[in-house]
């Protein structure tokens, strides 16, 4: 047998040769990132402190490995698989999620391979196939070329030195918003365009603190009790106690009622059912502005329950219930004192989202998630139906009756994408005035036959609720546009003003979801409906999500029970809705500004400080 011939490096040449397959796993790095390769090396190469950042790490895991395997290429083999897998890995969450890989992902890995079935993603597996060749290139290449080789005390030695520097430095290097805010983009609130720009590597490890809790400027505990003794006033849980069910539909709006459409009857509205509790005398409706433009469910929940904005608690927060590892006060926490049974229900994994522990969290023990459904039979489509989502909500009010309940329950069903595959066949598309491309089509028809299942199935909880002798509130609402493809391209064919640049009041309605509030026949029996929801002055009108429990305890006679809650009520009649990443602010007449007056900067000044001592103290 001939044995293959071996080349033994010199300890310089090995020193560069790793070197050099630090250079290039990186490399490769960067060219499975979106966008243009050569678009991404321009935005590092041009601001030079980059290159290191991204390197760095890279260069530290196969300089670890040379020192552990005792060879070049051996140890850089672990390291060329690695990091361009955590590439790929961001590649394919900004294209099916547009939002980016960050640490706190790895934790959920089983909610992103169960989301992963319901997109239509483009796995790109050509990509896969380069890494793995990669990897294994570099792994042949240290059969036939054998690197110098320390001692094995002195291999040891220098792998807890590296290690040991190099984690002494996240914190301080890659942890540092300072650094992190010397390199402008256009565009510093999209995290994906972000990581792009400046670098996979360097914002994944910056990313270790993407979801803290910013504490004010200035902040003071004592100044955060002093508001809230402002709204201390005496009262009492009143001893009517309706049950209040909160539903909030899967992407669900009202752009159907929009003038593009054209209907010949009511009944060609997709949300008409929608329409009909809307226009009943025992119901109060208008829009909420939410955090997020097409994603962002468990945002919305956040901002709800918690009556404090997402989009406040820090600069680089996209993920709201990721802050959430203890208890955190609540509106289930006021009617948890009320003694009302505290109720969730999602037809989706507990663990997603890790909603099971932030619930409870929020004072919400009695849960309902995927296993109360059949995975077969209550599917339309790949997603659990709204019509097992009704049949299930109904079912758990039945089960409960007695003891007033607070119940906050999510629809899945109409979650993107909006291709033909998603049901197996191509909807009927309403009657529109313009001519749509067909991809625009394709994404309407199937946003549409979700849209009106949903409507469908919250005026048939409706009817149902009128026929309960328990006084009860439904507030339904949803949590976010759709996502009609890539800038707003449905919304821009159809002629909708909506979008995230144009005038305020176009920036605002992409944060735009329809709610309303009904009461059933035995509500309106016990207390005069249209006179209290008449005070509220939320009929017809835009309020931020934030207030939106608070409004609806002001409605049932929660007046004095909670400062905080009787703060976002005096709040929402000085500055009804809000997003200061976008400067929004609506007035209370109902115009919609960039700037905020006075007082409401005072508003805004108080919620940043109590969202803080809420959330951490």
């Amino acid at each position: 047998m001939v044995k293959a011939k071996t080349v033994k490096m010199s300890p310089a040449v090995s020193a560069l040769v790793c070197a050099a397959c630090a250079l290039c796993t990186e490399l490769l790095s960067l060219y499975i990132q979106p966008g243009l390769f050569r678009q991404t090396l321009y935005d590092i190469v041009t601001r030079p402190a980059l290159i290191p950042l991204n390197l760095l790490p890279v260069a530290v895991f196969t300089v670890i490995g040379y020192f552990a395997f005792g060879s070049v290429f051996w140890g850089a083999a672990p390291a060329a698989l690695v990091f361009p897998l955590l590439s790929y890995v961001n590649l394919l969450k900004i294209e099916g999620r547009e939002d980016a890989f960050v640490p706190a992902d790895i934790g959920l890995i089983r909610e992103a391979l169960s989301s992963a079935q319901g997109y239509s993603l483009n796995l790109h597996l050509w990509l896969l196939i380069i890494i793995i060749l990669y990897a294994a290139a570099i792994v042949i290449l240290g059969f036939f070329i054998k690197s110098a080789r320390p001692r094995l005390l002195i291999r040891a030695a220098s792998v807890v030195c590296v290690l040991a520097a190099f984690l002494l430095s996240v914190k301080p290097i890659y942890g540092s918003k300072k650094l992190f805010d010397s390199f402008p983009v256009s565009d510093m609130y999209n995290i994906p365009y972000m990581f792009n720009t400046l670098g996979f590597n360097y914002c994944f490890l910056h990313n270790f603190n993407l979801y803290p809790i910013d504490k004010p400027e200035g902040y003071d505990r004592a100044q955060a009790e002093s508001f809230l003794e402002e709204y201390e006033k005496e009262g009492e849980i009143p001893s009517f106690k309706p049950n209040v069910i909160f539903v909030m539909g899967e992407a669900f709006s009202d752009i159907t009622n929009g003038d593009a459409f054209e209907y010949e009857s009511a009944e060609q509205n997709p949300i008409w059912r929608f329409n009909e509790l809307v226009n009943s005398p025992r119901a109060v409706s208008g829009h909420i502005a939410v955090s997020n433009v097409g994603a962002g469910t468990a945002n919305t929940e956040f901002d709800i329950m918690t009556g404090t904005p997402t989009n406040m608690i820090s600069d680089m927060t996209t993920s709201a219930f990721r802050v959430i590892h203890k208890k955190t006060p609540s509106v289930a926490n006021l009617f948890e004192n009320a003694g009302y049974n505290r109720f969730f229900m999602h037809p989706g994994d507990s663990w997603f989202y890790n909603r099971s522990s932030v619930y409870s969290y929020f004072g919400v023990t009695d849960q309902v998630f995927s296993e109360a459904f059949d995975p077969e039979k209550d599917k339309k489509g790949n997603l659990i139906s709204d019509a097992a989502f009704l049949r299930e909500i109904k079912s758990d009010i039945e089960r409960r009756r007695g003891v007033p309940q607070f119940m906050y329950t999510v629809t899945l069903q109409n979650h993107l994408t909006y291709n033909y595959g998603k049901y197996g066949y191509e909807p009927a598309l309403p009657p529109v005035k313009t001519e749509l491309s067909d991809r625009a089509r394709e994404y309407l028809s199937v946003y549409c036959e979700g849209v009106r299942d949903t409507a469908d199935a919250v005026y048939e909880l409706a009817q149902y609720l009128d026929g309960v002798d328990e006084p009860t509130l439904l507030v339904f609402f949803g949590d976010h546009l759709p996502n009609l493809g890539e800038d707003f391209l449905t919304y821009r064919e159809l002629g909708c003003e909506i979008g995230k640049t144009g005038s305020v009041a176009e920036r605002l309605s992409a944060y735009e979801t329809p709610f309303v509030i009904y009461a059933n026949n035995s509500f309106c029996q016990s207390r005069d409906f249209e006179k209290d929801a008449a005070k509220l002055g939320i009929d017809g009108k835009t309020i931020s999500d934030i207030y939106l429990g608070a409004a609806v305890c002001e409605l049932i006679g929660f007046d004095g029970v909670d400062p905080y809650i009787d703060f976002l009520n005096d709040a929402r009649r000085v500055l009804p809705a809000f997003n200061e990443k976008d400067d929004i602010y609506v007035q209370p007449d109902g115009s919609v500004l960039d700037n905020a007056a006075d007082k409401q900067r005072e508003i805004l000044k108080k919620l940043d400080i109590l969202q803080y001592y809420r959330l951490t103290e």
